[in-house]
């Protein structure tokens, strides 16, 4: 009677050890499959954060580079007025929470360093733009002002401005590198009935 007992408890450990690791795997697979997609949402935001860093950078240079030739050869203040769109890092904003689960940490402070260079220079664009409405305004109001803003425009503010656009530029030229690399190691998701190695 004893003998007969333990065929049964030994197929019911058996079944009961399969039955676990059944789960196991399930668990492991969906685990995996989280992963995966949201390493596939990550790699969406880092592609629409080149492209928006492409896009903005095309509109600021083409919006001041007749300028700052005009700026070295008459060495006189920038003349220029950037209009850049109001609301212009929206890819950046509202993909921040994905830029900390970026596993590569330099990567992850390039974008945030980028950023936070491209908004100063932005800002320094628009400082620019007051002073020239400053220059403007004075030239009809008052001439002492007037050749104090320009003073102001001319010896401090440009050589700065461009010091920080030429800095600026460097910077976005490193990170778009760093992320065409990261994007071309993106992997290929495995369709149903299909193996990574299947045409």
């Amino acid at each position: 009677m004893g003998c007969e007992l333990w065929p049964s408890v030994i197929s019911g450990l058996v079944g009961g050890v399969l039955a676990l690791l059944g789960v196991y795997f399930t668990l492991e697979g969906h685990r995996q499959r989280d992963k995966d997609r949201q390493e596939e949402i990550i790699l969406s935001a880092l592609e629409a954060i080149k492209e928006e860093l492409n896009s903005l950078w095309g509109i600021i240079n083409e919006s001041v580079e007749h300028y700052w030739k005009e700026f070295e050869e008459k060495k006189d203040f920038l003349n220029c007025n950037l209009t850049v769109p109001s609301d212009y890092f929206t890819i950046y904003r509202s993909n921040a929470n994905l830029i900390g689960q970026i596993e590569e940490p330099e990567l992850r402070n390039k974008i945030v360093r980028v950023y936070v260079l491209l908004l100063a220079l932005i800002e320094g664009y628009k400082k620019n733009n007051t002073w020239i409405d400053k220059y403007e305004k004075a030239n009809y109001d008052n001439h002492q002002v007037a050749v104090l803003v320009f003073t102001k425009l001319l010896n401090q503010h440009a050589s700065g401005l461009r010091r920080q656009h030429d800095r600026v530029a460097i910077e976005i030229e490193c990170l778009i590198k760093m992320l065409e690399k990261r994007l071309s190691l993106k992997p290929h998701p495995i369709r149903p009935g299909f193996t990574n190695n299947s045409a």
